[in-house]
């Protein structure tokens, strides 16, 4: 069984993500995105070296691409991953990683 989990962080990066396709594109397409997103999870879990080291971020950080966005994550102690954050590929991405999500209204 391939386990992943994911941060608070990252949480509240999906949720995010979804509020912000929808206000600027549909439902539909913020469905679609984060349905995209959240399926390479099991993916990653069960294939942990897919993603590219990112050893200038973090140590044993990955990153795996989807659509127009970053998942970072790294393997769990036991089996599987924990998925850090979900950050948008054009942002700097050392400042988002170090920034702490928005609250959500």
């Amino acid at each position: 069984m391939s386990r992943y989990k994911l941060s608070r962080l990252a949480r509240i990066d999906l949720e995010e993500i979804w509020l912000d396709l929808a206000r600027r594109a549909t439902i539909n397409v913020a469905d679609r995105i984060i349905d995209d997103i959240t399926g390479c999870f099991s993916m990653l879990a069960r294939m942990p070296q897919a993603g590219r080291i990112r050893p200038e971020l973090e140590v044993d950080l990955r990153c795996f691409p989807v659509d127009d966005y970053l998942i970072y994550y790294r393997k769990a102690k036991r089996a599987g991953i924990l998925v850090s954050r979900v950050v948008h590929g054009r942002r700097d991405q050392l400042k988002a990683l170090k920034s702490k999500a928005r609250k959500l209204r």
